[in-house]
């Protein structure tokens, strides 16, 4: 927007050097005010209409703030955190109103939105200009959000929506989501704003695919950890019953050895109430 105002102003100074010039045919306009003139309208020109690289470049650091917003999230194990921190820098990176992901789920063939209840919105994947895209797998703009999907234009409008662009995200051909961002005022530069939003949808794949893979690794080093200490439990709780079995045991045959040599021998006692007390202990573990 700067750089729009930049070059109008610049455009109405051209002109004016230029009909001064023309009504007193001086010198003092002559090469100063033709310069002055074509720097006006190159001002203009890079104002109204800018080339590709010049506005990409006005872009950069939108797509920075962006990375730099977004980069921390695969460290999120908070799943509907992460997304909701994606949007945010999503809607900042395009100085929008707002923007929204949905998470597909291909079992239910359903889009989960996070909700303002700490939790997810699911919608049918093909609902609202966002479902489209996803569905569609294609890039979507409406400049009047209503007007194309007159249906939700109550929603559009309660969220000041007016314009909305969609694309899908997806990483290697497995279809993610769809990021939509949405703007209360129609963008100046919609192919600019269709490139942004492409590679913010392909960063966001990258992102969510990351914090993906590094859930499932603490997923794995959570079993790996529960399995070291069901080992080191099985260990411990062999240590402490093999204890009172071998005493139980032990006590058992020698008593069984006094038997067999002589059937009429005197029970010892004390044996017996070792074995007793050792089967109770066994009973406890």
């Amino acid at each position: 927007m700067a750089a729009v105002a930049a070059g109008a102003v610049a455009f109405i100074g051209a002109i004016v050097v230029l009909i001064i010039s023309a009504l007193f045919r001086t010198d003092a306009f002559g090469a100063t005010g033709q310069i002055g003139a074509l720097a006006a309208v190159l001002s203009f020109f890079l104002g109204f209409a800018p080339p590709a690289w010049v506005r990409q470049a006005w872009r950069e650091p939108d797509l920075r703030r962006f990375l730099e917003g977004s980069i921390h999230l695969t460290g999120l194990t908070d799943e509907r955190e992460a997304v909701v921190e994606l949007e945010r820098a999503a809607a900042e990176a395009f100085g929008a109103t707002g923007s929204s992901i949905g998470l597909a789920d291909p079992e239910k063939r359903v889009l989960r939105y996070p909700d303002r209840t700490d939790g997810w919105m699911e919608l049918p994947d093909d609902e609202y200009i966002g479902g489209h895209a996803f569905t569609q797998q294609r890039r979507i703009v409406a400049i009047d959000a209503a007007r194309a999907d007159p249906e939700n234009a109550a929603v559009y409008e309660q969220n000041a929506a007016e314009t909305v662009i969609a694309a899908p995200i997806t990483a290697d051909d497995r279809r993610l989501g769809v990021l939509t961002v949405y703007a209360d005022r129609a963008p100046i530069f919609v192919e600019d704003d269709l490139w942004l939003l492409e590679l913010l949808a392909d960063q966001s794949a990258v992102l969510l695919d990351a914090r993906s893979l590094s859930a499932a690794a603490s997923v794995l080093r959570s079993r790996e950890d529960a399995a070291q200490l069901k080992e080191e439990f099985l260990s411990a709780a062999a240590h402490d019953l093999r204890t009172p079995l071998t005493v139980v045991l032990g006590q058992a045959e020698l008593l069984e050895r006094r038997l067999e040599r002589d059937a009429g021998a005197v029970v010892d006692v004390a044996s017996v109430a070792r074995i007793v007390r050792e089967a109770r202990r066994l009973r406890d573990l």
